[in-house]
């Protein structure tokens, strides 16, 4: 997950705040996703933008984007419907920014994560 240079990571603070089932259900999902490389089901995982993709679990969605076959994992909303708000595809290219140019600074400091 993205963790961005004040320290804050926006994923897990949403995930922070989900239930107990809907935790579960993108721990499952994640997993999926980890076990195989892949999901095929393009209602669980799917491109969004030329660089986006998201995980849906019902109303949830994960926003991330690839790096190095890294899966890098942004925010999470909650929707209730199926549009796609630009303003999420910005966020998540905003997190990206900010996330490679704090890592670029760790690795050129020395520092480790």
């Amino acid at each position: 997950m993205a963790v961005l240079a004040d320290r804050v990571c926006p994923a897990a603070d949403f995930i922070e705040g989900l239930s107990a089932g809907d935790k579960a259900k993108l721990k499952a999902l994640f997993g999926r996703f980890a076990e195989h490389g892949y999901i095929t089901n393009r209602e669980k995982f799917k491109k969004v933008a030329d660089d986006v993709f998201e995980f849906k679990s019902f109303q949830i969605r994960m926003f991330c984007y690839l790096k190095n076959r890294q899966v890098v994992i942004t925010h999470g909303v909650k929707k209730k419907r199926d549009d796609l708000s630009p303003a999420d595809i910005d966020r998540v290219r905003r997190f990206r920014n900010e996330y490679e140019n704090s890592q670029q600074a760790h690795t050129k400091t020395g520092s480790k994560k």
